[in-house]
């Protein structure tokens, strides 16, 4: 499977540049080729086919949505300054069979002890679906609240004005219009206008 990874990884991408003396290498970032539904259904088999017994009941059951996927590290980000995308397996859970097939079980990791040694299994240790949920329902949360405090850091004028570019750019709709919406829709709230 790993020389199919590579396959699928120079079908869908070219790279180029060296390092050009000095020292230092030329940022290249990868040219993205088309690849095609076959390519994809077959590495998506492929890997699904290396799951467990009970991811593969769940896709086939319709509790898990089995897809392909793509991660790109930038030829900015790369330490050889050349950029590659990699596919990867992608796993949408569409219940709590799902989610419990992706995780292998329900509960959360057993907390580590305070003190003295961590005697926990390595089941006790494993997290479930419930630390999965916890920490994305978490990052909403904070998200919100987040964008709460950067409003109040901003003041009410820079929210208006990112809120008003916002809308005329995504709506269509014309600068003093958005303007009267966003004051309304912050009076309402109870936000500053």
């Amino acid at each position: 499977m790993k020389n199919f990874v590579v396959m699928v990884a120079a079908l869908m991408f070219e790279t180029a540049g060296t390092d050009t003396g000095g020292g230092t290498a030329e940022v290249v970032e990868p040219k993205r080729a088309e690849v095609s539904a076959e390519v994809k259904a077959a590495f998506v088999a492929g890997e699904l086919a290396k799951r467990t017994e009970a991811v593969q009941t769940a896709v086939t059951e319709g509790h898990l949505v089995a897809s392909y996927g793509e991660v790109e590290i930038t030829g900015k980000a790369s330490p050889t300054k050349k950029g590659v995308v990699g596919p990867y397996l992608v796993l949408d859970a569409q219940d709590a069979r799902g989610q419990l097939a992706l995780a292998g079980k329900l509960e959360p990791a057993t907390p580590k002890p305070a003190e003295g040694d961590d005697t926990r299994t390595d089941a006790q240790k494993a997290p479930g679906a419930c630390d999965f949920f916890n920490y994305g329902f978490d990052l909403d949360v904070r998200a919100k609240v987040r964008a709460k405090l950067m409003a109040t850091l901003e003041g009410p004028d820079k929210a208006i004005a990112k809120a008003v570019a916002s809308l005329v750019a995504n709506t269509g709709m014309d600068e003093a219009s958005a303007l009267a919406f966003v004051k309304t829709q912050r009076a309402k709230a109870g936000l500053a206008v």
